[in-house]
């Protein structure tokens, strides 16, 4: 019953989507673990929050020790639709290979019809091989299944907008927040979405909400400040500096530095953080083909040999 509240705790943490919310989860899973070595549920939730979660670790660190557990899983039930997803993940996420995330994922689907969060992450997967007919579907089939959750709402805005509707995406994360104002992760996407509109003024504020509410809000103050003298240029500008300030500290993706370079128009540079990205196996270049963030780029000749060698180009 103990390792069943733990596991349950650690639920409700990874649910938060925060970088120290993930943290506290993956405590309670391994205290879950700890009391119940067999079971094969926690291995499945410690195997996830490796595998998705902003947890400051290099994903050459995090990605094995997600495999690791998903396997540990699957040893004890091998119908764990979970974990089938997790390998699927980590094939997809990490090892690039299309063709066995897919099949994975499959798997998890034919085990574990009913589960949300495999549609969802089904879905991701299929938005970024530009199949965006089939990943609405799926993501469809999530808020059917989970139709109060503002994460499967806040997940069909994504949706939304890497199809580059960013209209929908918006009217999508206006629904999530009047459900939830301090789900985070809505305010980082409406963020996205509002820039993509050129509505500059309402995307510096719901990008202020979000740090505000992951633990950051002592930036909020030099980017707006930023902005207000300098711009939406300034304010790119600043970002970058706190980026590379914290990157000294914790892990950061090659791919946000790259991003934050092709948002200043500094396109050699970006070109350069990207190809490091390329090199050093960055998660999130799996969006490449589709994120509406990289079109500066896209006829970049470099950017689009990263997109070959990846062989995500059409």
């Amino acid at each position: 019953a103990k390792a069943y509240e733990n596991y349950l705790r650690g639920l409700y943490f990874w649910n938060k989507q925060t970088p120290d919310s993930i943290r506290t989860a993956i405590q309670y899973f391994e205290q879950a673990i700890a009391r119940d070595p067999h079971y094969a549920l926690a291995y499945s939730g410690l195997a996830e929050s490796y595998a998705f979660g902003e947890i400051g670790l290099p994903p050459e660190d995090a990605f094995p020790k997600a495999r690791e557990a998903a396997t540990r899983a699957l040893e004890l039930d091998e119908t764990l639709g979970e974990a089938h997803a997790v390998l699927a993940q980590v094939g997809f996420l990490w090892d690039w290979n299309w063709a066995a995330g897919d099949m994975q994922f499959k798997r998890a689907l034919e085990l574990n019809p009913g589960d949300p969060e495999i549609h969802h992450m089904y879905a991701h997967y299929l938005s970024a091989m530009g199949r965006f007919p089939a990943a609405l579907a799926e993501s469809q089939r999530l808020l059917e299944l989970d139709p109060l959750s503002p994460a499967s709402r806040n997940h069909m805005g994504w949706n939304y907008l890497y199809a580059h509707d960013f209209d929908q995406a918006i009217e999508q994360y206006k629904l999530v927040l009047a459900i939830d104002p301090n789900f985070a992760e809505a305010h980082r996407q409406l963020a996205e979405a509002y820039w993509e509109k050129k509505r500059f003024d309402e995307s510096v504020a719901e990008m202020s909400k979000r740090f505000e509410l992951i633990g950051r809000k002592d930036e909020v103050p030099v980017l707006e400040k930023a902005y207000a003298s300098s711009g939406w240029k300034g304010f790119w500008q600043k970002r970058l500096e706190l980026l590379l300030e914290r990157s000294k500290h914790s892990y950061t993706g090659p791919s946000g530095i790259a991003f934050n370079y092709a948002q200043l128009g500094e396109r050699s540079r970006a070109l350069d953080w990207l190809e490091r990205a390329y090199r050093e196996h960055d998660h999130d270049l799996v969006y490449l083909k589709v994120d509406p963030a990289w079109d500066s780029l896209r006829t970049e000749p470099r950017f689009q040999e990263v997109l070959r060698k990846m062989r995500l180009a059409d």
